[in-house]
């Protein structure tokens, strides 16, 4: 798989960045919430199949949490060593835990392809598949002001890559 055509990728797999919701009381905030802001991260792009290899990735992200909709908005910028992506999204919470989120900048059959997934304390998994192409990114929360997710693609049963990147509240 082509570095341009992962990089296209990142914003779906990102998405789930600011989806990541602790089990907590009512009170407490959503991970969602938890989120507003702004967010850096550094991370690997490791690439499988016939040309295996890894490439470093720094990422920045900016959060809004809306209350009144339990919605995140997001938009960032990702960068490897040779091609940057810009993307938004949005994320949703349910009452029951359940996150979806939307690819608002994307391309082709990916852009079809939405992500959902239930919280669990302390991690989220998100996925989604068109048929061909399973997209994934799991969350972990990591300490106060940082997580780290592990996202990817699996085409069939074979993975293409995959995406670490650990983040932190600037």
């Amino acid at each position: 798989m082509s570095l341009n055509r992962t990089i296209r990728l990142l914003p779906l797999m990102l998405l789930g960045a600011s989806a990541f919701v602790t089990a907590s009381p009512a009170s407490a905030k959503t991970f969602l919430e938890e989120l507003h802001g702004s967010w850096r991260g550094l991370g690997t792009i490791h690439h499988k199949g016939s040309n295996p290899h890894d490439d470093p990735i720094a990422c920045r992200i900016k959060a809004k949490f809306r209350a009144n909709s339990d919605t995140l908005s997001l938009s960032g910028r990702c960068g490897s060593v040779s091609l940057t992506s810009s993307f938004s999204s949005t994320l949703t919470e349910d009452a029951n835990g359940y996150v979806s989120g939307t690819p608002i900048l994307q391309t082709g059959s990916m852009a079809k392809i939405g992500l959902e997934g239930n919280a669990e304390p302390n991690r989220l998994r998100l996925k989604g598949t068109d048929g061909t192409n399973e997209v994934f990114i799991s969350f972990f929360l990591t300490g106060d002001g940082k997580f780290q997710t592990i996202s990817g693609r699996n085409k069939g049963p074979k993975e293409v890559n995959e995406i670490v990147i650990n983040w932190k509240k600037q």
